[in-house]
C-alpha cells in the first residue's frame, strides 16, 4: 500500500521557549499522519468507530533528527508497516518543507479493539481497504 501524506504548519503553541518544536508535537502529527493514511483509503476513524472498532495506541516511538521552528511547513508520512487482522503497526517520516531535511522518524503499534476495549478482528473488507495482512505484527 502506497505512503501517504499531509502537510502541518508548526504553530506557535508546539513550541517551547527556544521557538523549536516541544517532542510531544511529533506524536500529534504521527496521529494527523495516521488519520490522514486512513481518510485516504476511504476509512475516516470515525467510521471505524461507527462500525464498533478502535485501533489504541499500544506503543509509540521517535527518533529526533534535527528540530522543527515555529512557523516551517512540516510533511508527514506515513505507511502501514506491517498488520494482522488485529495488529497493526504504521511508521512515519516528518520532513522540513521545502528542503526535504528529516526530522524526526517513528512508529506507532496498535491494537483493534470493540468500543468496550475487547480486542477484535477487523472485517476483511476494512483490512483490504487499509491494506492489511502485510506481515504478522
Amino acid at each position: 500500500m502506497p505512503d501517504c501524506t499531509s502537510t502541518v504548519r508548526v504553530r506557535y503553541a508546539e513550541t517551547d521557549q527556544m521557538g523549536v518544536v516541544h517532542h510531544s508535537a511529533y506524536l500529534a502529527w504521527m496521529e494527523v499522519a495516521r488519520t490522514e493514511y486512513l481518510r485516504a483509503r476511504g476509512i475516516p476513524y470515525r467510521s471505524l468507530e461507527e462500525r464498533g472498532i478502535r485501533m489504541p495506541v499500544l506503543e509509540v516511538r521517535a527518533s529526533y533528527k534535527i528540530p522543527a521552528r515555529y512557523d516551517e511547513e512540516v510533511k508527514l508520512t506515513a505507511r502501514l508497516a506491517a498488520s494482522s487482522p488485529v495488529r497493526f503497526r504504521f511508521e512515519y517520516d516528518m520532513r522540513r518543507v521545502p528542503d526535504g531535511a528529516l526530522l524526526c522518524t517513528g512508529c506507532s503499534e496498535h491494537v483493534a479493539t470493540d468500543l468496550a476495549g475487547r480486542p477484535r478482528r477487523i472485517p476483511k473488507e476494512l483490512l483490504d481497504l487499509i491494506g492489511g495482512d502485510r506481515e504478522s505484527v
